[in-house]
């Protein structure tokens, strides 16, 4: 028995690996993970179950090795639910040819307050939807909505990394921020990344948004001014490219696509 355990957040620590060897290992190709037991953990995490357990057919070591590439390829293509999760525990049982991995996560939510956080998005996208907007003109206005709405501060009852809690406190850190830009413009069709890096020296998070097959830096945090004043939204953070977000903010360029200059 096996038993791993990961840390989620900025900083990911993996028994065995880190976040970057998970990356490496996504990337090398020889290795390709298992369909069913992607769809099976993916659907757990995605509804934000705390405690569930898979079953694999192969050793321990092929187990780990599968959850590693699981685990990269839900960040990747999910985002939301993989950054709502603040730690993992997989405990890997094998028997003959078959692993049992029984899971322990850690969310900054729950399936309920998810469904509080759908309803009130959908609330804010079908206004949205009703004017005849512009690309660039739905992702102005979801920008300004959280810009608007938000206030920055940890000083809140629940998680202040929670989109719940800026919906419901109407105020968070970078994090909620981020993430609820990242679910509004993902329900508008939009592609997106979350960004893990640094800014004024400290850890941070924010979004790449692809617009017209451009990708576009978006910091609604750092356009949010820290008085708050009712109505003032600023843009110096607003479908930036690499080269200008750069100027104050730092991130491993390798892990996310380029925002590169226009021609």
């Amino acid at each position: 028995m096996k038993k791993i355990q990961i840390l989620l957040g900025i900083i990911i620590l993996y028994s065995g690996f880190t976040a970057s060897s998970m990356t490496a290992a996504a990337m090398t190709g020889q290795t390709v993970y298992d369909r069913d037991l992607y769809n099976e953990i993916y659907k757990q995490i995605a509804s934000f179950q705390s405690s569930f357990t898979v079953s694999y057919r192969g050793d321990e070591e092929a187990a780990e090795e599968q959850l590693k590439l699981i685990l990269e390829d839900i960040r990747k293509k999910d985002s939301y639910s993989y950054e709502n999760m603040t730690g993992l525990e997989a405990t890997l049982k094998p028997n003959g040819h078959v692993t049992t991995i029984q899971f322990t996560v850690d969310f900054l939510t729950t399936k309920e307050k998810e469904n509080y956080v759908d309803e009130e998005v959908e609330k804010v996208l079908a206004g949205i939807r009703k004017e005849k907007l512009s690309e660039q003109e739905k992702i102005k206005a979801v920008h300004d909505y959280i810009a608007m709405n938000i206030e920055y501060s940890n000083d809140t009852y629940g998680s202040s990394h929670s989109v719940y809690t800026a919906l419901t406190e109407k105020k968070g850190v970078c994090q909620a921020y981020s993430l609820l830009l990242h679910k509004m413009l993902s329900e508008l069709g939009f592609e997106m990344q979350y960004v893990k890096g640094k800014a004024g020296g400290a850890a941070h998070s924010w979004n790449l948004v692809k617009l017209t097959d451009e990708w576009r830096h978006i910091d609604v945090t750092w356009d949010d001014p820290l008085d708050d004043n009712v109505n003032t939204v600023r843009y110096n953070y607003f479908l930036k490219t690499d080269q200008e977000m750069m100027k104050t903010h730092s991130w491993n360029t390798a892990e996310y696509s380029k925002a590169v200059s226009e021609k």
